[in-house]
């Protein structure tokens, strides 16, 4: 059975005025998937979240910037000058608490706790180890993907920020951007297209 397949999309019109965001509602557990219209975009505090990858996992990454909301007691994380900060945290606290649930918890530790204690506790070659394997874990298996589309109360200065494994980026001059398996489909499909801003 293929692989299904997970899509997020984000294109400018009008020079940056308005924005088409779509995303597919595949839910996937192994080899066993159905189109089940998952939520695999939010809208929150003036700006739209596109996911792709483990929908269970991309919650948490959601939940942090929830959590970093309520804990400010305010929506300044969430200003234009702040949101791609606010993501970021977001997206590494969801990556160390993955990372510390599939290698520390035998060793009841978290991920702070490990890299302050990791000589003492394990020994150096056996943090080395440990250490080794989380990065191998992470770039082999983690697929979480982020996109966040808007424009923070200042008009035609739309943003397209997106982060997951291959790092961050931002692809307003690009006028369009995708993430998920299919993203290299969707964006040649857009290339065809010749989509520009300008559409």
């Amino acid at each position: 059975m293929d692989e299904p397949l997970s899509v997020g999309i984000a294109a400018a019109c009008e020079y940056g005025k308005y924005a088409v965001v779509a995303s597919d509602g595949t839910l996937s557990y192994g080899q066993q998937a159905a189109d089940v219209e998952a939520p695999k975009m939010r809208f929150y505090a003036g700006w739209t979240f596109i996911f792709a990858g483990n929908l269970g996992s991309t919650e948490q990454i959601f939940e942090e910037i929830r959590q970093t909301v309520h804990k400010s007691n305010s929506l300044e994380p969430m200003a234009r000058e702040r949101i791609q900060e606010t993501a970021r945290e977001a997206y590494f606290k969801r990556v160390e608490k993955w990372n510390a649930v599939r290698h520390l918890a035998p060793f009841n530790l978290t991920m702070s706790q490990f890299l302050a204690t990791g000589p003492k506790s394990f020994g150096k070659q056996l943090k080395e180890e440990l250490a080794r394997a989380m990065y191998t874990d992470y770039q082999n298996n983690f697929s979480d993907e982020m996109m966040v589309v808007g424009w923070g109360k200042v008009p035609l200065s739309l943003m397209i920020y997106a982060i997951g494994p291959d790092g961050d980026s931002n692809h307003v001059d690009d006028g369009m951007y995708a993430i998920g398996s299919g993203r290299d489909a969707a964006i040649s499909t857009l290339l065809l297209l010749k989509h520009k801003m300008r559409s």
